[in-house]
């Protein structure tokens, strides 16, 4: 018994000293960090030149969709039966606001024709019809809160995390611990004086803030993107909006996270300036030792002055990630409706303002990012399922048919400088959001349902000033076609209305693009 005794207070002096070493471990470290983090603020600062930002896409895109002249009864896409409003007023980043969402009335078609192929579509679950539409004419819009059948009822704002200061974050309440600890004044915009206020956040417990930061983060489904404007929203609210003590608590809340970043005084204010990846376009940067700093929400296109340290330590840190794994778990405050027409295909969606307000503000990146970002919840309940029922059953050439004349009569064509004044290529659900798309957003979405409906292989077609796709089918399919690792794509062209498989634009055949798989 007494050996028993023995053995069981050895193991918890054991486990204590086993702690003890582990969190003197987890000191170290939090000092050698912060140390080398000071030591980066207590740098040289230098005056730099930024650099203006480079563009996705140099050329601009048709104003007009193109139309096969010779399309058995192919009629131009009928304009929106109510006109988009004017952009908004400009937003921080010095972009203008999307327009208010209206959804198009769309014109009525024939239905596509199957093209000879003996492949059959891989089975797939047969789905429940959902409730029929009010009686009205194919193509007809529903403007949100006028329809029978029901849609997401809008729930009470939810709450994240825990502590005693509550902010909003595109409809969702955020609670954090932040409290008297945490507040701080920069006495001037020196370099000392920055140095000074950032060395005294280190001198702090500010171990629970960042993991306070961490969990919501956790909860909502954020990416490194969306973490570091949580933190900005977070610091606006705490420390006054647009304030340099937000800017650099941000700073310092994003660094302790690991993500590069660091802060420069631009025309007598702090601003956050962070590495990216993939790329980000159109907006300025510094380049530093081979990184580029994007300068976060600068209301400028074109090069500007600063000031910022050169030193930064890059063990352990990470460049901002901007790929979405996850759709962002943000409440609901009201829904718009939306509704998509062709061929007999009738889809009708809802969509979460907080969750498309959000998507404006992702700096416009590789298109990497749109085509591999996963569809919302509403995106699979209402719009796969629709579709799945028009191609189940059908030939492997014939059900790519129908994804494609859908694509490219149900959506009205505008280039983004049109509808935005800036490029911006769409998140999947964000198709059905506003009341036009392009060449890209239309490839993006007609690559997604092709590979999520049919099972087959799409690649995208990029050219100076248009984007296509391309389909690998299991037989032979005839048409203008590409080869890629030994596959043969057939074209298959989303903004080429009229166009069926196999058949590209005029402008483009003997044109080798990029393909991007």
């Amino acid at each position: 018994m007494a050996a028993t005794q023995a053995y069981g207070q050895s193991e918890a002096t054991a486990y204590k000293e086993y702690v003890k070493s582990y969190m003197s471990g987890l000191r170290k470290f939090k000092n050698s960090r912060d140390s080398a983090f000071v030591a980066m603020m207590r740098g040289q600062w230098e005056d730099f030149q930024s650099t203006r930002g480079e563009k996705l896409m140099e050329s601009p895109k048709p104003e007009k969709a193109p139309l096969v002249a010779d399309a058995p009864s192919a009629k131009p896409l009928a304009e929106p039966s109510i006109k988009p409003s004017a952009p908004g007023k400009p937003d921080e980043a010095g972009r203008p606001k999307p327009s208010t969402p209206v959804q198009p009335k769309q014109p009525v078609g024939p239905k596509p024709q199957p093209r000879p192929r003996q492949v059959t579509v891989p089975e797939k679950p047969k789905q429940t019809k959902p409730a029929p539409a009010p009686e009205s004419e194919p193509g007809q819009t529903t403007e949100p809160g006028k329809r029978d059948e029901p849609s997401p009822k809008e729930v009470a704002p939810i709450e994240v995390g825990r502590g005693n200061f509550s902010f909003d974050f595109h409809g969702t309440t955020v609670r954090l611990p932040m409290g008297s600890d945490m507040k701080f004044r920069l006495a001037s915009l020196s370099d000392k004086s920055v140095a000074d206020a950032f060395e005294s956040l280190c001198m702090r417990d500010y171990g629970r803030w960042v993991e306070a930061f961490r969990s919501v983060k956790e909860s909502l489904a954020l990416n490194d993107y969306f973490y570091m404007l949580l933190i900005g929203d977070a610091a606006d609210a705490f420390y006054g909006k647009g304030s340099d003590e937000s800017a650099l608590f941000t700073m310092f809340v994003a660094a302790q996270s690991g993500m590069k970043v660091r802060v420069a005084r631009i025309q007598e204010r702090l601003a956050l300036l962070y590495a990216a990846s993939p790329a980000v376009y159109d907006v300025t940067y510094l380049e530093l030792d081979g990184e580029r700093y994007y300068i976060h929400n600068l209301k400028a296109s074109g090069s500007v002055s600063l000031r910022t340290y050169r030193d930064m330590p890059a063990k352990g840190m990470k460049n901002v990630d901007l790929r979405l794994t996850a759709i962002p778990k943000l409440a609901v405050k009201g829904t718009r409706t939306a509704e998509r027409s062709y061929g007999g295909i009738n889809v009708v969606t809802s969509m979460n303002p907080s969750l498309m307000e959000l998507y404006t503000l992702v700096p416009t990146t590789d298109y990497e990012v749109y085509r591999k970002a996963p569809l919302s919840e509403r995106m699979e309940s209402d719009v796969i399922p629709a579709l799945r029922m028009a191609v189940d059953g059908k030939l492997e050439v014939e059900a790519v048919g129908i994804i494609l004349s859908f694509v490219q009569r149900a959506f009205g064509y505008k280039t983004d400088h049109q509808q935005f004044g800036y490029e911006r290529p769409f998140f999947p659900d964000e198709n059905f959001y506003y009341p036009y798309n392009d060449c890209e957003d239309r490839s993006f979405l007609f690559e997604s349902l092709v590979r999520r409906l049919v099972g087959l292989d799409v690649v995208v077609l990029s050219y100076p000033n248009h984007a296509a796709t391309a389909v690998c089918f299991s037989g032979d399919v005839p048409g203008d076609a590409v080869v890629h690792k030994g596959k043969r794509y057939v074209v298959c062209d989303p903004t080429y209305i009229g166009a069926g498989i196999g058949r590209a634009m005029p402008d483009f055949r003997g044109v080798s693009p990029e393909i991007n798989k």
